[in-house]
């Protein structure tokens, strides 16, 4: 298989041996030159930066990289690229970088069938290589390049902290009631643990403390609660949450047929 080329420099190949001989990717792949500004344009990140670790499962390499100067996306300063290797090579196949060695990467954001390939974290925004690879560099060889693109920018400052997040927010309620045949002298608060889809919608109810008597009338309750969505980093994400669901106090009390 021919690798990408970068003027005259050659762009290692950013996949593993074995899923490559899996897929039949060799035929899939571009040969000769391709310009830098080219490579650029067809990823979702470009940027430059050091090696600051390297992770390593049977079926996936991530690179972690503190980020220096960023090129194309919304690049922050610990940027993690992942690349697929298969089962078969995991214990030999040489890794694509090094710590503390400075790279140039163009990268595409992973989809979720990728992410369950290699095993990582679906709820989070990743990124890598796709079948053919995608370009990771030694900085110097490419930087004369570099040079007639421009200098870039720095990473994003704003989120090179801790993430933010948004807690969902109930917009709508529904009161508990006591269920036919219990006595409204059994009274307290059941605990739940509730689960919030990324909808905002609850899908699923688990007690912590239990009234038993009253333990499925709160979950029927809590169940047709909504919230906003829970945001990370401006991305929807499931939540679990701790909630109350109070019995004998005026909010529980609503009318309910005779037996």
């Amino acid at each position: 298989m021919s690798p990408y080329i970068v003027g005259l420099p050659r762009v290692l190949c950013f996949i593993g041996i074995g899923l490559l001989s899996t897929v039949g990717a060799f035929a899939q792949c571009r040969e000769g030159s391709v310009r830098l500004p080219d490579l650029i344009s067809g990823a979702d990140v470009a940027f430059s930066g050091v090696v600051d670790r390297i992770d390593r499962t049977d079926v996936a390499e991530t690179a972690t990289f503190d980020v220096e100067h960023v090129w194309k996306g919304d690049v922050v300063r610990r940027m993690t690229i992942s690349r697929p290797i298969g089962r078969v090579d995991a214990g030999n196949a040489a890794p694509i970088t090094q710590t503390t060695f400075r790279y140039f990467v163009v990268a595409h954001r992973l989809s979720r069938a990728e992410r369950q390939q290699m095993a990582l974290d679906e709820r989070q925004e990743r990124f890598g290589s796709d079948q053919c690879g995608t370009g990771i560099q030694l900085l110097w060889r490419v930087e004369s390049e570099l040079a007639t693109i421009g200098p870039g920018h720095a990473p994003a400052q704003d989120r090179s902290g801790p993430s933010r997040i948004r807690p969902p927010a109930k917009i709508k309620d529904v009161a508990a009631t006591y269920p036919p045949g219990v006595s409204y002298d059994i009274r307290g608060i059941v605990i739940l643990e509730i689960t919030i889809a990324e909808t905002g919608k609850v899908t699923d109810a688990r007690v912590l403390r239990s009234i038993p008597a009253l333990d499925q009338a709160a979950i029927d309750c809590v169940m047709q609660w909504e919230y906003t969505p829970t945001l990370l980093d401006g991305k929807p994400v499931p939540v679990k949450l701790t909630v109350t669901v109070p019995f004998g106090m005026k909010a529980s009390m609503a009318p309910r047929p005779l037996p």
